[in-house]
Parts: structure tokens; C-alpha cells; sequence
């Protein structure tokens, strides 16, 4: 079987116990008893703690825990990490938010920057709208694409919809507005003259936010060679945010955190996977085929496999 995470041990099974007491009126002798797992080891899990003084407590007594609560715990590899693009990210929105201010992320593929916007959406779900820019719209499908997020009618003219956007943000409490994969802006000069718009209408009032990859070389580009609309729409996103390219530590990190502790073997992690994407593919898969053969993750083992 999978090694339980960190997050599974330190999170997920203590609030499981938690809501379990709250609904049953358990406590943790009776749990101890029932499930045939000291008291003591109960403890230090309810308190979120992995290890009774030197020595670690088995993942068998986190699953027994878990059985006897009625609790079916998914046995996950992969999960969200706190890379430092996510750490970037994040209070990036935050304070442009805060400042009702247009700003940019750039970051290469597979750098976190969806997941983040999801993860901020998710946990600032009310007034905050994420539009996923698509490079087989045309400008009139765009700004539909933008209106139904927001919640408005997508009927009219490209110009006519997106009035109707500024006038339902503007109106609203603290909104953020983000754009994601802003990247196809460049081939698509519609898309720029939607951009413009809504920064022009949403000044001042309401966060506006593109990402993209390389989102801040093509409203550079777009300004020295003055293409239609660019020289005005980079002028308005000065507030410009580019993520780290180097993901390395972060990779070791994230092999820590899923039990892998082997140096040797994050390394060859490290060597290998050039963005987050990567990443979770061979993790996964490695993990996969760990779990098949029986084998440990070690070096010998991940040159055999075939990514």
C-alpha cells in the first residue's frame, strides 16, 4: 500500500476523528478501546503529532483509526503543495485585490499558476471570477466566455457584453476579476481590445488580473512595436509579477512531504522534471509501480521504469 502523507496524518485523519466525536459524542478512551489502538497513540494523532518520542507511529494505527470511525480514507500521492510559485502566486492576488490594482503572472507551463487561481477561487469563492482565455474563440465567444462566468447576459455585440460585465463588477463588493491562460492574447487582437476595455472600465474599482506564460514579454513586444491596442493595454498592466523558473528545491520538498526521503532519490527527481506537470507524472507513476512489484522507490528502481 501507498504511504500516507504528511497532510493525511497531520490534517485529514485528526478531523475525521474530530467530526466523528461531534456526531457520535465518542471520546478517545472509547475510541482507544473499539479500534484496539492505545490510548496514548490516539493522543498524539488527535493532536496532530506522527511520532511517540523517537519512534513513528505506523501508518497501520492511522488506518485502524480510520476503519473503525467508518472513515474511508483515499490513499493519494499526489495533493496540493505550498511551492514557492504558490507562495508568490497567492499574495500577489491578494494584495492587488486589496489595492484594486491591473496586474500580470508570468510563468512557464506546468509552474502552478491554474492551480493557484483555483485554490484562491476556492477559498475566496464569493466575488472572485476566473475566466480560462481559449485559443480556439474568437472575440465575441471570449467576452461571452467572460460574461457567463460573471453572471451576466451574453447576448449582443463583443462591446455591448462586456459593458454589461464592468457595470455587474463594479457594483459588487471587493471583486477580482483573472484571466487565465492570457498567453493566446497574443495572435488574437480582439482579445487585446476585450483586455483594454475591461481595464479601462474596472480602474480603479475592481482587481483585474491576466496570467498567462510569457504574458509580460508579449505586452513588451506588443508595446516597442506599437501593434494595435498593445502600447495602451501594457501600459495599463505596469503591476507586473514573473514566477521563479527554477523549481528544484521545491521538488525536494515535495518528495519529502510524500515520504520520500532518500537524497539520492530526490535528486534524480530534481534532475529530471522541469515544471510541476512532470512532476506529478512521475511521482504517480512511480508510486504506482512501486505498489505493483512490491519494490521500494529507490534509484535502481526509477531507472527501470520507462517515463
Amino acid at each position: 500500500m501507498t504511504k500516507l502523507t504528511e497532510f493525511q496524518k497531520l490534517t485529514t485523519i485528526p478531523q475525521e476523528i474530530n467530526r466523528y466525536f461531534a456526531e457520535t459524542g465518542g471520546n478517545q478512551a472509547q475510541l482507544s478501546r473499539d479500534s484496539k489502538v492505545g490510548e496514548a497513540y490516539v493522543s498524539q494523532i488527535m493532536q496532530g503529532k506522527t511520532h511517540i518520542g523517537t519512534t513513528e507511529i505506523k501508518d497501520k494505527y492511522y488506518l485502524d483509526l480510520c476503519k473503525t470511525i467508518g472513515f474511508t480514507l483515499k490513499i493519494e500521492v499526489w495533493r496540493h503543495f505550498n511551492t514557492q510559485n504558490f507562495k508568490q502566486i497567492i499574495p500577489k492576488i491578494k494584495e492587488s485585490r486589496s489595492e484594486q490594482e491591473r496586474f500580470t503572472i508570468d510563468g512557464d507551463t506546468g509552474s502552478g499558476k491554474s492551480h493557484a487561481l483555483r485554490e484562491y477561487k476556492m477559498k475566496f469563492p464569493i466575488g472572485t471570477y476566473l475566466v480560462t482565455c481559449s485559443a480556439v474563440e474568437n472575440s465575441k465567444e471570449f467576452a461571452k466566455n467572460i460574461a457567463e462566468v460573471v453572471g451576466v447576459e451574453s447576448f449582443g455585440t463583443a462591446g455591448t457584453i462586456i459593458k454589461k460585465v464592468i457595470n455587474k463588477l463594479k457594483n459588487e463588493d471587493n471583486a477580482v476579476l483573472n484571466i487565465d491562460e492570457a498567453e493566446h492574447i497574443g495572435k488574437k487582437s480582439g482579445y487585446v481590445n476585450i483586455i483594454k476595455s475591461l481595464a479601462d472600465g474596472l480602474d480603479r474599482k475592481v482587481s483585474f488580473g491576466i496570467v498567462g506564460m510569457g504574458i509580460n514579454k508579449i505586452l513588451t513586444d506588443g508595446y516597442e512595436k506599437n501593434k494595435q491596442n498593445f502600447r495602451q493595454t501594457a501600459r495599463r498592466f505596469c503591476n507586473r509579477e514573473t514566477l521563479e523558473i527554477g523549481i528544484r528545491e521545491d521538488v525536494y520538498k515535495t518528495c519529502e512531504e510524500i515520504g520520500i526521503k532518500e537524497d539520492n532519490v530526490k535528486k534524480w527527481f530534481a534532475d529530471r522534471v522541469r515544471n510541476f506537470g512532470e512532476l506529478e507524472v512521475y511521482i504517480k507513476k512511480a508510486y504506482k509501480e512501486a505498489e505493483k512489484s512490491g519494490e521500494k522507490i529507490t534509484v535502481s528502481f526509477l531507472n527501470t521504469l520507462d517515463f
